[in-house]
């Protein structure tokens, strides 16, 4: 019965998401979500960078909880934050079918429920680049972390000529608007989602971390170390495809 629900929530979830985009092999990518393919890339990338057994880690934009539930089964204290209600019932859904313990609640990056010092790791996958005022949700996920605490972020590179919610090659210069009416035009789909992205660069990320005294390790270049020159050379001036940072408390 859960199964069943869980699984219903979460196609009407994808297929929201897909209507926009107008992306093809639907069937592939639910089998992805399904396995939580995504979920459990991320945190083989997350247990190379830090110890996470019994730590207590907060998801801010946990979605459907793929990365949170395979986090958890690894050991984690596990709590995840989510404005949308789709998304946070489909993933309440999942631990309740597989009898998992977690906190998770309605809320959004720039107002976190919690206290000061409170989680060992924060992490947000592709997740800032939604928020208007991200470097608001950056502050409130330092907060919460404890002292000696890690936060780690990922997300798209608007220097870099593809867009990784349309997965589409573009020019990452012109005004939003006439971004938004190509991608109308190649996705054969009316929406403003292009326009209400906060598009970050690494510059603009840097900057604000350095004005406000955060330590903090580029991930990034590990992402081009194994290819040519030519990218190695592109990543030298900020044109990379997604911003990975590790930024400490």
């Amino acid at each position: 019965m859960l199964e069943e629900k869980y699984l219903n929530l979460l196609k009407e979830r994808w297929k929201i998401y897909s209507s926009i985009f107008g992306m093809k092999n639907f069937k592939k990518r639910m089998e992805r979500r399904i396995n939580r393919e995504g979920g459990k890339r991320s945190l083989e990338e997350l247990k190379k960078l830090i110890s996470i057994k019994n730590k207590k880690l907060l998801d801010v934009g946990s979605c459907c909880g793929e990365f949170l539930f395979e986090a958890v089964n690894e050991g984690v204290i596990g709590y995840g934050v989510e404005p949308d209600e789709l998304s946070l019932e489909t993933s309440k859904l999942l631990f309740s079918k597989e009898n998992q313990e977690v906190v998770l609640e309605n809320a959004r990056a720039e107002n976190l429920p919690f206290d000061i010092d409170t989680f060992d790791i924060v992490v947000s996958i592709f997740i800032i680049e939604h928020i208007k005022n991200y470097q608001q949700a950056i502050l409130e996920m330092v907060r919460v972390l404890k002292p000696g605490g890690v936060l780690w972020l990922k997300c798209p590179n608007y220097l870099y000529p593809y867009e990784f919610h349309y997965k589409r090659y573009y020019f990452p210069f012109l005004p939003k608007f006439i971004e938004q009416i190509y991608f109308n035009i190649v996705s054969d789909r009316r929406s403003e989602y292009f326009t209400n992205l906060t598009r970050i660069t690494p510059c603009s990320l840097v900057k604000f971390l350095k004005k406000n005294n955060f330590k903090f390790k580029d991930l990034s270049l590990e992402t081009v170390k194994s290819k040519n020159l030519f990218y190695r050379v592109l990543h030298k001036i900020g044109i990379y495809s997604q911003i990975n940072l590790v930024i400490y408390k």
